[in-house]
């Protein structure tokens, strides 16, 4: 089978094509840089260069495989602020692609998130709200596909899925805001969880879909779920222990100016099961839990 694959030199869509090329797969990733197209060529990957904003690119790449996975997001406007132009210059690219496969019958699978979902399972809801929610318009635009002659579907990932390549964002960034300010911190009574799953099995939902997208009911997600809750007062009790330094909470009205752009995170609940998934896909994760991979992160 012909592969596309957006985000495919990232943390997930590496791990993504690693898995798909022994498979015998012929697998395309969209590749923004010549380093992303060298690392690309060294996984067996042909790379497409270009990057998701790339409307015409990513169109045709779509049209001309079997089946198109998108991991691709502008994480760099996340972190500064600009969240809805990431959500934006997603939806424009979700558009673009499946568009282009209206009416082919192809599988395209999107890439979601557990944040500001209503519910636990699968069949939980996005409300169309600011924040984490606005993502849920872009999981809705993906399904709406399912009636134009698409096998769309969404994989939500969790708050941190983590790998050993590279240090998670949100995880790595309490790590340096506990060293700025002499202690580590978590909000209110820190009992708002993160879900959480090791990049291989993650990788392994996508994988699986790919063949098994028939048996997911419509309107249903798919979650790469390992751990379904970590809670922050113990991410944040493990970083201070590591670094030595007493760990305290912070006050809801406070978390902004104390944690920046993690403040969102850290004020909501990530939790989510995986049970379903795991029964459709007969998907069994295993891997590296979420404290035995902050071991290995700097101090």
């Amino acid at each position: 089978m012909k592969v596309f694959v957006t985000g495919a030199s990232g943390l997930v869509g590496s791990e993504i094509v690693r898995q798909l090329v022994p498979q015998g797969h012929t697998v395309f990733g969209l590749a923004r840089s010549d380093a992303s197209a060298e690392k690309l060529k060294s996984l067996g990957v042909t790379p497409v260069r270009g990057q998701h904003t790339d409307l015409e690119v990513i169109a045709k790449a779509a049209s001309e495989a079997d089946a198109t996975i998108h991991c691709a997001f502008n994480h760099e406007a996340f972190a500064t602020g600009e969240y809805m132009l990431a959500i934006e210059q997603d939806k424009a690219a979700i558009t673009a692609m499946c568009d282009a496969l209206v009416g082919s019958g192809k599988t395209f699978i999107n890439t979601g998130g557990i944040f500001g979902s209503d519910g636990p399972d699968e069949f939980s809801n996005k409300p169309n709200t600011a924040g984490f929610g606005s993502r849920g318009q872009n999981e809705k635009l993906t399904t709406s596909y399912l009636d134009k002659g698409v096998r769309a579907l969404n994989v939500r990932l969790p708050p941190i899925t983590h790998g050993p390549a590279k240090e998670h964002p949100f995880a790595s960034g309490q790590i340096a805001i506990a060293k700025a300010r002499g202690f580590a911190g978590y909000v209110e009574e820190g009992k708002n969880v993160w879900s959480s799953c090791d990049v291989v099995p993650a990788a392994e939902v996508y994988v699986l879909a790919i063949d098994k997208s028939k048996v997911i009911p419509k309107g249903a997600a798919l979650h790469a779920v390992y751990e379904e809750g970590v809670a922050t007062r113990d991410i944040a009790e493990f970083i201070g222990n590591k670094l030595g330094v007493p760990v305290k909470s912070i006050s809801a009205d406070e978390a902004g100016e104390h944690f920046g752009f993690l403040a969102m995170m850290l004020k909501s609940s990530g939790g989510a099961t995986s049970a379903l998934t795991q029964e459709w896909l007969g998907w069994n994760p295993k891997g590296v839990k979420l404290l035995e991979r902050l071991e290995d992160y700097k101090y």
